[in-house]
């Protein structure tokens, strides 16, 4: 090795604070780190297809035995959310109520996905035995509300539900009860989730600021365009020679043109003469980097397939049926590790169901 080593210090480190008087961790040095992977992402052309086509072979096509979880929602929404929030935060909160069933034990009743941004981990959040999950309000004049953890154990539960009411009717105690959360995490050993694409966080950006710098160099450089210089007269005759050429190109490619009147011409024959500026646009500029930056962050997308996105035209999903096949049920086994853990989750909470996977559609 040689002597150069990066130091902790030149090393991007997402921080994670306890916050002692608000009861939580903070999530990232600033507290957004969701907010941030999210906006990287979806800034990146790439990205966000690879993201895109991530969470949908995760989600699958639905599930075997789909039925209402809560309100109008149903389980396939509920692990389209999930796999969503998996794939962007490399975490999601999924909240359950709870009821009495025959054998008088409590079990789920509804869950619903939360919203990744709003919500924080305390202290002990991971713990069945303590801890909670807080949400943070989406006005800053209201207080966080605090969720208890999973727990599966009666006791607990019981404990939890009358934390939350004196009352002595169990059917009271469990409208009033606010109900658990459990924080399915891919990376279990950090307090927070971290997304998939972490560590493409720099070329997801690198991508935007390529696609923003060609947007720039189109919008407002020099290509395509023209200069009409003519033989200066009276300022009357100025203007009307302006407008006349303006409107030989019509008002859609009248910015692309500078018109100009001028007191000499070379040559008196030509009263009017026509320039095309040379274009300051290279778009081989960035080619090996686009492709370096594609690879990276295709890997982080759990090695989606190129051709499932793009072929040589570029064009979407443009490959032939065979390879299709072929490229679909190797991508499903890279996503299947994400299925089965949204499956053992879900039946953790009690839901026995099976993720369709999107290769099973092509095998019929």
């Amino acid at each position: 090795m040689g002597k150069f080593q990066p130091s902790l210090v030149e090393l991007w480190n997402r921080a994670i604070v306890y916050f002692k008087t608000k009861d939580y961790y903070s999530n990232g040095d600033d507290d957004k780190y969701s907010e941030r992977i999210e906006r990287l992402i979806e800034n990146s052309p790439i990205g966000s297809r690879v993201a895109d086509i991530f969470s949908t072979f995760v989600a699958g096509r639905g599930v075997e035995n789909d039925y209402v979880v809560y309100g109008d929602t149903f389980l396939s929404e509920i692990i389209t959310e999930t796999a969503e929030n998996l794939v962007f935060f490399g975490g999601a909160y999924i909240h359950r109520s709870l009821k009495i069933d025959e054998q008088g034990d409590f079990v789920t009743d509804k869950i619903k996905v939360l919203d990744y941004h709003r919500m924080r981990i305390g202290r002990g959040g991971d713990d069945d035995e303590g801890g909670k999950f807080w949400q943070m309000p989406k006005e800053n004049t209201k207080k966080p509300f605090f969720f208890y953890p999973f727990s599966s154990n009666q006791n607990v539960i019981l404990e939890q539900v009358n934390n939350d009411s004196k009352s002595y009717d169990i059917k009271e105690k469990i409208k009033a009860y606010r109900g658990q959360v459990m924080y399915i995490s891919l990376t279990p050993k950090y307090v927070y989730g971290l997304s998939p694409f972490d560590s493409v966080i720099n070329d997801l950006d690198t991508d935007y600021r390529i696609s923003l710098y060609s947007n720039t160099i189109l919008r407002n450089g020099f290509l395509g365009k023209q200069m009409v210089l003519f033989q200066s007269g009276t300022d009357e005759e100025d203007m009307a020679m302006k407008e006349n050429i303006k409107g030989w190109l019509g008002t859609e490619n009248a910015s692309n043109i500078f018109v100009s009147s001028v007191n000499s011409i070379d040559d008196i024959d030509k009263n009017i003469v026509i320039k095309k500026a040379e274009s300051d646009y290279n778009d081989q500029v960035f080619e090996n980097t686009t492709k370096r930056i594609e690879r990276n962050i295709l890997g982080a997308g759990a090695n989606v397939p190129y051709a499932l996105i793009f072929n040589s035209d570029n064009s979407l999903f443009g490959g032939s049926g065979e390879q299709l096949v072929q490229l679909k049920k190797f991508y499903n086994e890279q996503t299947s590790p994400y299925r089965k853990l949204i499956e053992n989750k879900l039946l953790l909470l009690g839901i026995t169901n099976k993720i369709i996977q999107i290769a099973d559609e092509i095998n019929g």
